[in-house]
């Protein structure tokens, strides 16, 4: 999510979404003006339900939960926002940040839920175990009332149960960039790793396995029995190194990038064996993709849409060299 340099106001952000397994989504928030859409979509003239559809927040899935329960998760969200994303300023940051003292079962819960969301709606191809997802709604359910003190109760109840969840949290000092607003979930479980916004958040499904098996772009070095959250007195938010955050956010965007164009590539060489039964020659496949990424006369909101690939595919496959 992008907003204009140096500009924090809610609503005129943007969004490019690279994942799903199909071509890039864009997304823009109510109050951008007309004139980003002008530049973004290169004076293309568009309807009205073209516009509609762009302010459609793609991170939000409609009847996901019943208006009771949204209000429920609402008393954690609403908890974390106050007590520990608006608390936490750069000169609070330690190296383990015990979140100000706020309450570590809410805090907990406010991570879980997310979690469970994302799993549920499935959230970019993400599903946690059946097992494991009930067990998080089971906790979560039983964990939040009506209001911020039968929830506060609730959670001492079930203590036991939330603290037995082993989930590590990191943020870092300082963001020197427009990119902090990243939602993004790696399809690896070893632990199962998110990005929400400002935080990396690790989650162990198994507490007796907590050896990290995949590449976590440098945030690895940084988990251990100190840093991961599993019974704890006080929820422990890691406090990564600037120069390593900025590695991480690197890696990420490398990973997804990697991804994201080895998809389109099979994607056209599929196409092209689907008219031509055979494979495309390697030079065909390299001028496909380089028009793609690098070809002009068009703009970063148009050039990886469905539309684009289909044409520049499209374009590709009447060579049957």
């Amino acid at each position: 999510m992008l907003n204009p340099i140096d500009n924090k106001q809610r609503g005129i952000g943007r969004s490019f979404q690279f994942s799903g397994g199909s071509g890039s989504k864009t997304f823009f928030e109510r109050d951008v003006s007309m004139d980003d859409f002008e530049r973004l979509f290169a004076g293309q003239e568009l309807t009205d339900d073209q516009i509609r559809d762009l302010k459609m927040d793609p991170y939000s899935k409609a009847y996901l939960l019943c208006k009771g329960c949204e209000d429920r998760m609402g008393i954690v969200e609403n908890y974390f926002k106050d007590n520990v994303f608006d608390n936490i300023t750069p000169e609070d940051k330690k190296f383990v940040n015990s979140a100000l003292n706020s309450n570590n079962l809410l805090i907990r819960l406010f991570f879980l839920s997310m979690i469970w969301r994302a799993s549920v709606a499935e959230f970019d191809n993400f599903k946690l175990p059946k097992e494991i997802e009930e067990r998080l709604r089971e906790i979560i359910h039983d964990s939040i009332g009506n209001d911020l003190d039968e929830t506060t109760n609730l959670t001492n109840d079930n203590s036991e149960y939330i603290l037995n969840e082993a989930i590590f949290c990191c943020t870092t000092r300082y963001f020197c960039d427009i990119t902090a607003n990243q939602i993004t979930i790696i399809d690896q479980d070893t632990p199962y790793y998110f990005e929400i916004n400002e935080y990396s958040l690790c989650y162990f499904t198994d507490k007796k396995n907590l050896k990290v098996r995949q590449n976590l772009f440098g945030l690895e070095k940084y988990i251990s029995d100190l840093t991961i959250n599993l019974n704890e007195d006080q929820f422990q938010i890691c406090l990564v190194k600037s120069s390593d955050w900025n590695l991480k956010r690197n890696g990420l965007f490398s990973y997804a990038a990697s991804k994201f164009t080895k998809h389109l590539r099979e994607t056209f060489m599929d196409s092209y064996k689907k008219t031509h039964a055979k494979e495309p020659e390697l030079k065909l496949v390299q001028a496909f993709m380089n028009e793609l990424i690098y070809g002009s006369g068009t703009t970063t909101a148009l050039r990886y849409t469905d539309e684009r690939i289909n044409g520049l595919i499209e374009k590709y496959k009447k060579n049957n060299a």
